[in-house]
């Protein structure tokens, strides 16, 4: 019985979380709610019309009732829309526009269990069929990209002679990316997405936003807005070409660790004249040695972290310590 109430007090944290991470942060609710707002209240002055004015033409007359039945529609499918997006179905909130193109991207990875197996043999083609199917433009563009880069990583570390290295080395990024002759953060990358991997993944640039986020359990990331400011990501972020490595412990029941390590690389894409763009990736890494310095508290984001004392809290918390 423990154990049951246990498991229900985790389910509810978590739809707290989500419900309150969606109304805090979300645009595509707030986007959603204008919507509704927008057909109730065009549907809500052509009624008006209807019952107040008794003497319309005829032409006039259907013209409203076209219009009428019409803003009917879009009402009942933006409702219907946000009911799947609230209940998590995800498949009629994506059709209606409401996922981000980067969640879109991210379910389609999650799919496939994030490792693109046709990749390993240069068949990138194969899974055109399946980034047709995305719902936007930009989740098409932004799956594209990701598939070019994961090719590239592909052939720059062979799958047999990158996974030897792995059970030779560990996870140790730095040493993965001198033994093969590419960057940091490709290794990590590449770590993360191998098959069956049980290893999170999150990349942001310059402004700290999350922009790739493969999760691993019991290490909540932020659907939206900002993250934990407290994350070793961001002490990367601010320290490029220098690695960061932290034992980090998340709040809850269970308090889980995890290993992470962090690099940040800056790029001149348009020479000395350009700006300096950086991308900061993090490795996260469950069931970790006892630590042989301090453990790192740290949370997803402050609206749902239950840590009072925190001083790189930005906003109140709606939870409670100890949840």
């Amino acid at each position: 019985m423990t154990a049951g109430l246990q498991a229900r007090s985790g389910l509810l944290e978590r739809a707290v979380e989500a419900l309150n991470d969606r109304m805090t942060h979300d645009p595509h609710l707030s986007a959603a709610l204008h919507e509704l707002l927008s057909a109730l209240t065009s549907v809500r002055a052509t009624a008006e019309i209807l019952a107040e004015t008794g003497d319309l033409e005829a032409g006039l007359q259907a013209r409203f009732h076209r219009n009428l039945h019409l803003d009917s529609e879009r009402l009942a499918g933006g409702a219907e829309a946000l009911v799947a997006y609230l209940d998590g179905t995800g498949g009629a909130a994506r059709e209606q526009g409401l996922a981000t193109p980067q969640e879109e991207v991210e379910d389609w990875l999650s799919g496939q269990g994030w490792h693109l197996a046709a990749l390993e043999g240069g068949e990138a083609a194969a899974l055109e069929e399946g980034i047709a199917a995305l719902a936007s433009s930009a989740a098409r563009d932004l799956a594209r990209a990701h598939v070019a880069r994961a090719a590239e990583d592909a052939r720059r570390l062979p799958l047999a002679a990158f996974a030897a290295a792995l059970a030779r080395t560990g996870p140790d990024p730095a040493r993965l990316a001198a033994e093969f002759g590419c960057d940091v953060i490709a290794a990590m990358r590449r770590i993360a997405l191998m098959p069956g991997a049980g290893t999170g993944f999150v990349s942001c640039d310059a402004s700290g936003t999350l922009v790739f986020r493969k999760p691993v359990a019991g290490f909540a990331l932020p659907r939206f807005g900002a993250a934990c400011p407290l994350w070793p990501l961001y002490a990367a972020l601010g320290r490029p070409m220098q690695p960061v490595r932290a034992q980090v412990q998340v709040p809850g029941p269970m308090g889980a660790r995890f290993d992470v390590l962090a690099f940040c690389q800056p790029r001149l894409a348009d020479g000395f004249a350009g700006p300096e763009l950086r991308e900061a990736a993090m490795l996260i890494l469950p069931d970790p040695a006892p630590a042989a310095v301090g453990v790192l508290g740290i949370g997803s984001t402050c609206r749902i972290c239950p840590r009072p004392d925190c001083a790189a809290r930005r906003e109140p918390t709606i939870l409670r310590e100890g949840m």
